[in-house]
Parts: C-alpha cells; structure tokens; sequence
C-alpha cells in the first residue's frame, strides 16, 4: 500500500504532459504531411508543364 500510493501520484502527474507531447508530435506530423503535399502538387504541376 506505501508504494501505491506515490506510483499513483507519479502518474497522475506525468499523465498531462505525455497527452500533451502526443498532441505536439501529433501537430508536427500532420505539418510534414502537409508540405510533403505541397511539394507533391508542384512536382505535377511542374511535370505537366514540361514538354
């Protein structure tokens, strides 16, 4: 039972932070996607172009 309990408040304090570096990595990664996007579009574009 003594070590439940500071386990418990470990937890309860790192929670908040893991859920918020998930929803960082989260934002980055949808970011990338969307340059790689862009990117992809201006390659077509580019290719449609060409002779």
């Amino acid at each position: 039972m003594r070590v439940l309990k500071p386990l418990a408040l470990a937890a309860a304090l790192i929670a908040p932070v893991l859920v918020t570096a998930c929803n960082t990595i989260n934002g980055a990664g949808k970011d990338v996607a969307g340059v790689g996007q862009g990117l992809s579009d201006t390659a077509k574009t580019v290719q449609q172009k060409l002779p």
